[in-house]
């Protein structure tokens, strides 16, 4: 496996999934891949270097 220097996903845990979107949607990022998932909920975006972050809430 090659190992690169740049992540190409980032997991990031939060308490408050929909007050969390709400701040990235109002900065003008758009949110995809809803899900609800045994144990918590998550959604995904990207960043402007095409980084994909998984935002999770397990509450």
């Amino acid at each position: 496996m090659k190992w690169s220097a740049t992540p190409n996903h980032v997991a990031i845990a939060v308490d408050d999934l929909d007050a969390t979107e709400q701040r990235i949607k109002a900065a003008g990022i758009e949110t995809f891949n809803h899900a609800n998932d045994d144990p918590g909920r998550r959604f995904y975006f990207r960043d402007g270097d095409d980084i994909e972050f998984e935002v999770v809430s397990d509450t």
